[in-house]
């Protein structure tokens, strides 16, 4: 019997057609249509050759032509071979039993099982030697996920051991009592293949579902949850298992090829249809094993990408029902299995989640908090945290000023992304070769040669600028806290504050300089890949750049100033500082100008060039110097002691005292009043700090001068006035003033 066969794997040719590849829609409408005509018996043979002959034999309509025949007359063959399945059975039993008697059939049922029971009990043996092992691994340190992972680790490897010692023993086993041809042989081989490739998934899916383990289980997944996942891939396992040996053991003992094909058929349909039953049933259990959003969780998602996570399993039951029309697809053009391509590709698919969560784990020790880099949208509960009211007023009024700590903070959250970036491009390869699927000639055919050539070196290159500016922002921004806070937070009081270090003022603009010259640097890696010489637009960019600089001056000259002012120093972001055109706190800087936030709220934008002088009163330390009136009559040395003493019990305060340089102290009188001694006070205090220890330090000194009986002089006004007349001396003056009246009344008359 002539069986039918590929050409290999260097791609199979069916009647000299090369396949279509695998795009969904075609596949789909070629197998419903082939269907469809081969169920109505539509007998239109092959007689129209010298019609598709005439057509360009490397058109893609000659493709879907020729492919649509073949199609055809593989699903004719296969649909009149599925009614003969049922004769499968016997022609296996014909096989095996070869040249001996249908009672030779129980006698290899009975030597496969005594084969199989003395190699479970060699197993025994190799376990109870584990035993002593096994009994101290509840002792281990299981606090972290690597310390579960490495008794999960050591209890599979374990397994591994025991289970080669059964296939050892089996192996032994058959050599020494088995007797049959060739068939029986092979019948033994694929029992035991099947046994060890079930306990082998098994002791994976312990790995890494931990069933009966809840407290070594890595997944947050409950142990129901993980008792049924468990049962449903080990039977995803075990079908897949059957299915391969199945079919290369009736391929070896010589099944007809269009039975065989009827029968991978169905076989595969089994699969794929228990593979999208289980994503079904339990799609929020395999959520929660890969760390993805749960359904119920997609309320509250605002993104596409939260959407899509959290209906995953539509499209995951869409890939696979196009995997299975591809594999057919591939199966009736080609004649061969396409368990090299289905096996391979959900290995990988599974492999995926594998490694994301091994290096979500690695991250997560190395490198801290694993809300922050694990990319779990799930919501966390945080216990409430009392705010001061400034923080109140900014979270109310100005939610976008505070910046999440996740996105910018950390190096977890940029490995797990360019780790992501690095496993996805590594699926796609190897999806791309698992399918035989020419990514070069593709991309050749559909954007062009020279741009196909130059793609990989541009991928490349944007993937490795990507996460290069990723670790240099995230270093430059864990030194930089204070942009966490918005424009109210940096406003302390009068707004004076001590403000920044120098390095937190000149990271901002490093930062800006190293990203225009990262992105100036990969346009131009791309553009040179693409073939074009850059040494003309080189030039040509000196030369704008010239005159740029002469039609710029004011502009060239506000950023020399700029440049000159941080090398001196002379302010920070977060300072107080008079430059003569304006006063106020430093909140931000350009490459041009400066920003000043004035105490009353508005903010000056001065350029660098007009900046003649900076006064700093930010700088290092800030002396306060206080007046107090007292009476002519008050003991200057008490007033002195007193002073003395609020400035050692302010010095000792915990919450000022920190803030002190130098102690409060009396300077004696510095001069003196028409009502008054007008004594002066002065402390030392750190910058931004003066302003509230001089309200306390008045408040203090008020309270210790009520307690000795001192009074503050309240200020006055001396009047010199004639001295007051007596009765008689008022009546005389009087009556000589009416004199003196009468007198002049009669001159005038």
């Amino acid at each position: 019997m002539m069986r039918l066969r590929g050409s290999g794997s260097d791609g199979a040719h069916w009647r000299g057609v090369e396949p279509v590849p695998a795009l969904l829609v075609s596949l789909a409408v070629v197998v419903l249509v082939s269907i469809v005509l081969a169920a109505s018996g539509w007998a239109a043979e092959p007689a129209a050759d010298a019609d598709i002959a005439a057509a360009e034999p490397d058109s893609l309509l000659f493709r879907i032509q020729a492919d649509m025949y073949t199609l055809h007359g593989r699903l004719k063959e296969m649909l009149a071979a599925a009614a003969e399945l049922p004769s499968l059975g016997p022609f296996i039993l014909r096989r095996i039993t070869k040249g001996y008697g249908a009672e030779h059939v129980w006698q290899l049922v009975a030597s496969t099982l005594v084969i199989l029971a003395v190699a479970w009990a060699g197993e025994g043996m190799a376990r109870r030697l584990f035993r002593p092992l096994l009994i101290r691994l509840p002792a281990l340190d299981t606090r972290s996920d690597f310390g579960k992972l490495g008794v999960l680790a050591l209890r599979f490897i374990v397994s591994t051991v025991e289970l080669a010692a059964f296939a050892l023993i089996a192996i032994a086993m058959f050599f020494l009592v088995y007797q049959g041809h060739e068939a029986a042989r092979l019948a033994f081989w694929t029992i035991l293949a099947f046994v060890l490739c079930v306990r082998t998934g098994a002791a994976f899916l312990r790995l890494l579902l931990a069933p009966d383990q809840g407290g070594l289980r890595l997944p947050a997944i409950d142990d129901a949850t993980a008792r049924q996942l468990y049962w449903s891939f080990l039977f995803l396992a075990a079908l897949g298992a059957a299915t391969v040996l199945s079919g290369l053991f009736l391929d070896h003992i010589g099944v007809d090829p269009a039975l065989l094909l009827a029968f991978g058929q169905l076989i595969l349909v089994l699969n794929f249809v228990a593979i999208v039953a289980v994503i079904g049933a339990h799609h929020d259990g395999i959520s929660r094993l890969v760390g993805i959003r749960s359904a119920e969780g997609v309320e509250r998602a605002t993104g596409l990408g939260g959407l899509i996570a959290g209906h995953w399993y539509v499209f995951a039951i869409c890939y696979v029902v196009a995997m299975a029309l591809s594999a057919t697809a591939n199966r009736l053009l080609t004649g061969e299995t396409q368990t090299a391509h289905t096996v391979p590709t959900l290995a990988v698919l599974i492999a995926v989640p594998i490694l994301h969560g091994l290096l979500r784990m690695a991250v997560d020790r190395f490198f801290g908090d694993r809300a922050a880099v694990s990319g779990t949208p799930a919501p966390v509960e945080m216990a409430p945290v009392e705010m001061a009211p400034v923080e109140m007023a900014l979270l109310e009024t100005e939610p976008s000023a505070v910046t999440d700590v996740g996105d910018t903070d950390g190096y977890g959250r940029v490995i797990m992304r360019n780790g992501n970036i690095l496993l996805g491009v590594v699926v796609v390869l190897l999806l791309a070769e698992i399918w035989e699927v020419d990514l070069d000639a593709l991309a050749a055919h559909s954007l062009g040669a020279r741009i196909a050539n130059s793609l990989f070196d541009i991928i490349i290159t944007l993937i490795l600028a990507s996460a290069g500016w990723g670790i240099i922002k995230t270093a430059i921004n864990r030194q930089l806290p204070h942009e966490r806070l918005g424009a109210l937070a940096l406003v302390e009081d009068e707004a004076m504050g001590t403000g920044l270090t120098r390095l937190e003022t000149l990271l901002p603009l490093l930062r800006k300089f190293l990203f225009i010259t990262l992105l100036v640097t990969v346009a131009l890696i791309a553009i040179s890949a693409m073939g074009i010489n850059i040494g003309p637009l080189l030039a040509g960019a000196g030369v704008v750049g010239i005159a740029v600089g002469f039609g710029a001056q004011t502009l060239v000259r506000d950023i020399i100033s700029g440049v000159f002012f941080l090398i001196d120093d002379a302010f920070r972001v977060g300072e107080y500082i008079d430059v003569g055109e304006g006063k106020g706190t430093v909140e931000r800087m350009s490459v041009r100008a400066l920003m000043l936030r004035h105490h009353l709220g508005q903010i000056n934008t001065i350029p660098f060039g007009v900046i003649r002088r900076v006064t700093n009163y930010s700088r290092d330390w800030a002396i306060m110097k206080l007046e107090l009136r007292v009476p002519f009559d008050a003991d200057l040395e008490q007033v002195r002691k007193i002073v003395k003493q609020v400035g050692q019990e302010m010095m000792a305060d915990p919450e000022y005292g920190q803030h002190f340089i130098q102690p409060l102290k009396s300077q004696g009188v510095h001069r003196m009043d028409d009502s008054s001694f007008i004594v002066r006070v002065k402390f030392m205090a750190r910058p931004g700090e003066q302003f509230v220890l001089r309200r306390e330090v008045f408040r203090r000194v008020q309270e210790a001068f009520q307690q000795h009986g001192i009074k503050f002089a309240p200020r006055r006004v001396i009047v010199d006035a004639p001295p007051t007349l007596g009765p008689a001396a008022a009546a005389a003056v009087a009556a000589e003033a009416a004199g003196a009246g009468g007198a002049d009344g009669a001159k005038a008359g």
